[in-house]
C-alpha cells in the first residue's frame, strides 16, 4: 500500500490533491479517470468525500490563464490529507 498526503504545491487556489497517472511505456501522462476507484481517505473511496475542483483535460487555467491541459483531476481536500492506494498500482 502506498500512503501520500496531500498538500498545496504554491501555483493553485487552494489546497487539493492534484491526482496524475504517468505511463511508462507511453512515457506521458494518461487519462486518471478510470483509476481513481483506487484511491481511499480511511475505509471510503476518496471520491465519495471530496469533490472534483478541476476535471482532466483542456480548461482555462486558474492562475496563469488561458487554455491548458490539465493532466491531472484535482479534489478539493485539505492538506494533511492522508491518501491511500491499496495493493502494488
Amino acid at each position: 500500500m502506498a500512503t501520500f498526503y496531500t498538500g498545496n504545491t504554491g501555483r493553485s487556489d487552494g489546497p487539493h490533491l492534484d491526482f496524475r497517472v504517468w505511463d511508462v511505456e507511453k512515457g506521458s501522462y494518461i487519462d486518471p479517470r478510470p483509476f481513481t476507484g483506487y484511491l481511499k481517505v480511511g475505509d471510503a473511496a476518496l471520491t465519495k468525500q471530496f469533490g472534483v475542483t478541476s476535471d482532466y483535460g483542456m480548461r482555462e487555467h486558474p492562475i496563469l490563464g488561458g487554455q491548458r491541459m490539465h493532466h491531472g483531476i484535482d479534489y478539493g481536500t485539505p492538506i494533511g490529507t492522508q491518501v491511500e492506494i491499496p495493493g502494488a498500482k
